[in-house]
């Protein structure tokens, strides 16, 4: 069962890295019968765990913190629905499903898979009620917080900062470069590469500290030069060279991302919480999309409707491409 490594996590309520990268691998082995050869697995499954709110992840310090159990409202048309993050036990499944059992006339537990294929992500679980008084009975019986008041997707953008904030706050000052090995942001490849030989009046530089292999992430202006958070900085730099890279689908919902620049981290969770399901991959045949390279790949995060599309490109320094997103059985947007 994939939600076993939540499982892991919850019961220690922290990890670090080390202990992570041992549970992944043990629960690799014993769900999919192999061992995991892609090593962008792991770091994938640690960035997708705290989108989906199941936990803090601190990439500085190496450590996983699981999240409180809570429900939160999730944008809908219908009955109200809300959606289980933070730590889970089986024990705790138990409770929710015996709940739903006992009034099941008004109440409906289910759960919807990941749609990442060989994925370590537990299932989305919902409880959809017709009355909203029974969601305080089964967060009691279960012992998990509510957080009903609006949908967390659109409290967590309402608070998100966006590119404008970022910048205003950058401190830039004359700086020598360090002397470690480093990669810079490339706007035609929409990566980070190792070798840069674009004319740019704005870079972002990768430095990767020899001694313990942390990241640094300088903006440089001439020889000016300010710290800036790696998944910003990206956005900071689409944004100051007009290239446009979200495409968004009005009809089916859909907003597309390229899989190789994430998403800031309050803006990635709103989308991830339209439905509790990670992004799925596909990619572009061909990139018909000038600013996006050959057979881009993408991460696709559904169910978003166009108000929180329109915010959170805003508060990106993007324009939405209008984009048919319809994707074929082998992965490739049609």
């Amino acid at each position: 069962m994939p939600d076993r490594l939540l499982y892991s996590i919850s019961t220690r309520g922290k990890m670090n890295f080390s202990n992570f990268y041992t549970a992944f691998h043990t629960i690799y082995s014993q769900v999919y019968k192999k061992i995991p050869e892609d090593a962008y697995l792991k770091f994938q499954t640690l960035r997708f765990l705290d989108a989906l709110g199941h936990c803090d992840v601190d990439f500085e310090r190496r450590y996983i913190y699981a999240c409180m159990p809570t429900f939160v409202l999730v944008p809908s048309f219908g009955l109200p629905k809300v959606l289980l993050l933070g730590a889970r036990t089986p024990d705790l499944i138990i409770d929710i499903k015996e709940f739903a059992a006992e009034n099941k006339n008004s109440i409906r537990f289910y759960a919807i898979p990941q749609k990442i294929k060989q994925s370590l992500l537990p299932p989305a679980i919902y409880v959809e009620v017709a009355d909203r008084k029974l969601l305080e009975g089964v967060s009691g019986k279960a012992g998990v917080h509510l957080r009903i008041d609006e949908p967390a997707a659109w409290c967590l953008i309402n608070f998100s900062a966006d590119v404008s904030e970022i910048k205003k706050n950058l401190a830039f000052s004359l700086m020598e470069e360090p002397d470690w090995p480093k990669r810079t942001f490339s706007i035609r490849h929409v990566a980070f590469i190792k070798y840069f030989s674009e004319r740019a009046d704005i870079r972002l530089v990768e430095y990767t500290n020899p001694r313990d292999q942390q990241k640094l992430h300088w903006l440089w202006h001439g020889d000016k030069a300010a710290e800036v958070d790696r998944d910003w900085g990206r956005f900071l730099s689409l944004h100051e060279q007009n290239v446009n890279v979200l495409l968004y689908d009005v009809k089916r919902f859909l907003l597309a991302v390229p899989s190789s620049i994430s998403l800031p981290r309050l803006i990635s969770r709103s989308l991830t919480l339209c439905t509790g399901l990670a992004p799925s991959d596909a990619s572009l045949k061909d990139a018909p999309i000038r600013a996006l390279p050959k057979d881009c790949h993408l991460n696709i995060y559904e169910a978003v409707v166009p108000q929180i599309a329109e915010v959170v490109s805003r508060k990106l320094g993007q324009e939405l491409i209008n984009y048919n997103l319809k994707v074929g059985e082998n992965g490739v947007v049609l």
